[in-house]
């Protein structure tokens, strides 16, 4: 198990090796087409930007009350044309039936 992992941790790290290689030289190739003669300075973004504790109160806050609650099926709305169209159903008039006799 814990060879997986060392091996799978060396293979990650080839991996990213590679990628950093790849923008050097692409970066090279920029500087060069662009006839720039000093060469571009790798720059390490991070990929999330901390945000100031209080941002981070109002994101959870916005996510949380921006769920839609369901309300209950009795009070869903029903268009006023299906509306009419169960209520007719049930009369039976739609389609030509006769109103259903209860027994």
């Amino acid at each position: 198990m814990k060879a997986e992992l060392k091996k799978a941790l060396r293979e990650e790290e080839r991996l990213q090796q590679i990628a950093r290689e790849r923008k050097r030289r692409r970066e090279e190739k920029w500087a060069q087409e662009s006839g720039d003669k000093r060469r571009a300075e790798p720059v390490e973004l991070s990929t999330e930007i901390p945000l100031v504790p209080e941002k981070q109160k109002e994101r959870k806050r916005n996510q949380r009350t921006s769920v839609v609650p369901q309300q209950p099926p009795h009070r869903q709305f029903i268009s006023d044309e299906t509306g009419m169209k169960r209520i007719l159903e049930k009369k039976g008039v739609l389609l030509g039936q006769q109103p259903q006799e209860r027994e």
